[in-house]
């Protein structure tokens, strides 16, 4: 994945995060591991 291809995927990420309330996808999110029980991004997907 080039540098642009990341920073388009981690900005949808973003987006997607923000608008998910504290449903099923948010836990789904947890569970996968991309973001934290707060609704942070981890570290490798800031």
């Amino acid at each position: 994945m080039t540098d642009k291809e990341t920073r388009k995927y981690i900005a949808e990420m973003k987006r997607y995060t923000a608008n998910v309330s504290t449903s099923e996808a948010r836990k789904l999110l947890v569970k996968a591991g991309i973001c934290t029980k707060k609704g942070n991004l981890r570290k490798p997907y800031r």
